[in-house]
């Protein structure tokens, strides 16, 4: 390769690798797995270069052979290493699947060899699999990762991984080749990413602009009573068949419709399958939407939710407004009780991982839970998710059947902090026209909005149209 060929990123590690014993590259091509084709300098330096710049995959570890004599590498390696490609991480273009050629030394490619993509999951064993099938395991769809690409690569669980595959030896499913983008960023900009435990949260304060014209009025209706801001835990509590999932399907539209650059996926969990149908019909082919149906499993139910919100958690670690929307956590709850004993708490985490940060980016989740059903454990989750949630919707069965539609019970539902999200010459208005709501009920608000071109009418003149 020469010198002009040769990327500054790569230039700075062959540099810093010049500085190092022999010893030091040996053990720090152990520690990635990197294969050298000699035991010289050069050798272990072309090795490393061709792991860190993508070119070639770790090489599996094997128990084989005598255990080495010397096996320790200070951490300040590593970290330096890390520091060049994080100064470097400027120098590649947002979006750009930049893809070097292999060295002349790399093994020659498989015969086989095709571009896949799907969400990573890492087994208990710490290698894992790339499921292309809506989450599902398929011989098929999937791609191995071995537990060295995952850890070398820096991939985490809910990734949705780029490559190219070829068949192993003796084994039917593919194994990646080659990593062209993680999340839509290429090798040297994906790296450099906060974790999502260790980010700063913050209250919503960005509002979803719902305020469009449509016959139902639904989002129109949501939007003026109980504003949604990107990072909220939004729940949509109803008793059966009160058109809880009709509503989340609505706001999904909506927000989908005018917010382009959110990154909104809809998880159905133990679905009919006709719902399914109706779901997927009704959104752009490229809306993400995961499923399961009565004929899976639990383990299945709770595999398709994990990754569903593991990809929307890594997209906010970069930055992203992700949304996920779920119908529903009481059908979530039983499949992990099935499973194990804390299925309050695992459905607790799932919806308490929606929050706003500090350092941009959001994660929101807008999920249905079934009231009043007969089963005290819907309840008992019903009361510990309300007391988590910052925005709730409640509706009402008698209005439901009376077809008044959305069917919300506005003195329950609400959102806190609402002056945060609204202007302040909007927020006065927005408190006339809720108590204006309160007083009249759901069926004149529906009316008044109805003769209104937007909500900001709506609010100047909440007045004089619930006074007619």
């Amino acid at each position: 390769m020469s010198e002009q060929e040769m990327t500054k990123l790569e230039r700075e590690f062959r540099e810093y690798f010049e500085t190092l014993s022999v010893a030091v590259l040996r053990v720090l091509a152990r520690r990635l797995g990197a294969s050298a084709s000699g035991t010289s300098k050069s050798a272990f330096i072309d090795a490393l270069c061709n792991i860190l710049m993508g070119r070639t995959l770790p090489v599996p570890k094997t128990n084989r052979g005598a255990p080495v004599k010397q096996n320790y590498l200070d951490p300040e390696v590593i970290q330096h290493i890390a520091d060049i490609r994080r100064s470097n991480e400027t120098k590649y273009p947002v979006g750009m699947l930049e893809v070097a050629s292999p060295m002349p030394s790399a093994p020659p490619a498989p015969k086989r060899s095709e571009k896949m993509s799907g969400l990573l999951e890492i087994l208990p064993a710490g290698y894992g699999f790339l499921r292309a099938a809506n989450c599902r395991p398929d011989e098929a769809c999937d791609v191995f990762v071995s537990e060295q690409t995952i850890r070398v690569m820096q991939l985490r669980e809910g990734d949705l991984v780029c490559c190219t595959s070829a068949l192993r030896v003796r084994e039917e499913t593919p194994e990646v080749s080659q990593i062209l983008s993680v999340n839509g960023k290429p090798i040297g900009k994906y790296e450099q990413r906060s974790d999502f435990h260790r980010l700063v949260s913050c209250y919503p304060n960005h509002k979803f602009d719902l305020d469009i014209v449509q016959t139902d009025l639904c989002a129109r209706f949501i939007d003026a009573f109980v504003p949604v801001g990107r990072g909220q835990r939004m729940l949509i509590a109803a008793p059966s068949m009160a058109g809880k999932s009709t509503l989340l399907k609505r706001l999904a539209q909506a927000i989908v419709s005018r917010h382009s650059e959110c990154d909104p996926a809809i998880l159905l969990i133990d679905a009919r399958p006709e719902e399914v149908t109706d779901f997927r019909g009704s959104f752009y082919p490229e809306m993400k939407i995961c499923y399961t149906t009565f004929d899976d499993g639990a383990e299945q139910h709770i595999r398709a939710a994990r990754l569903t919100l593991s990809y929307a958690m890594r997209l906010a670690e970069m930055g992203h407004d992700a949304i996920v929307f779920v119908d529903s956590l009481n059908k979530l709850m039983k499949a992990y009780t099935s499973c194990r004993e804390d299925g309050l708490e695992a459905v607790r985490r799932y919806f308490g991982a929606a929050r706003s940060f500090i350092e941009g980016g959001s994660l929101t989740v807008i999920a249905t839970a079934l009231i009043r059903s007969g089963d005290p454990a819907d309840d008992t989750m019903y009361e510990e998710l309300r007391k988590m949630s910052n925005s709730e919707v409640l509706l009402n069965r008698e209005l439901a059947e009376r077809r008044v539609y959305p069917a919300v019970d506005l003195k329950f539902s609400a959102t806190r902090r609402e002056d945060l999200l609204l202007d302040a010459d909007v927020l006065k208005q927005f408190f006339n026209a809720r108590e204006h709501a309160m007083r009249c009920g759901t069926e004149a608000a529906l009316s008044a909005l109805s003769q209104t071109e937007d909500n900001r009418e709506f609010f100047s003149r909440a007045g004089e149209l619930f006074d007619q």
